[in-house]
């Protein structure tokens, strides 16, 4: 009987090992794609106002 609860707790704490280390493996690969993902919608609102004075003038220049 103690060698099963023996053997439970190690396998519940190498489980629980494996499971860390595979979050600590995806975890440099989510900062990425977020830092990608902040990147391009930061850059979204500066090209439609970087577009957005050019439209402007070419009416005012038009009427």
């Amino acid at each position: 009987m103690k060698l099963n609860v023996i053997a439970a707790t190690i396998l519940a704490a190498a489980t629980t090992f494996a499971a860390q280390a595979s979050f600590a493996e995806e975890s440099p690969l989510m900062q990425d794609r977020m830092v990608k993902l902040t990147h391009s919608v930061q850059q979204q609102p500066t090209e439609q106002a970087a577009s957005h004075p050019v439209n402007v003038e070419a009416a005012a220049k038009q009427g």
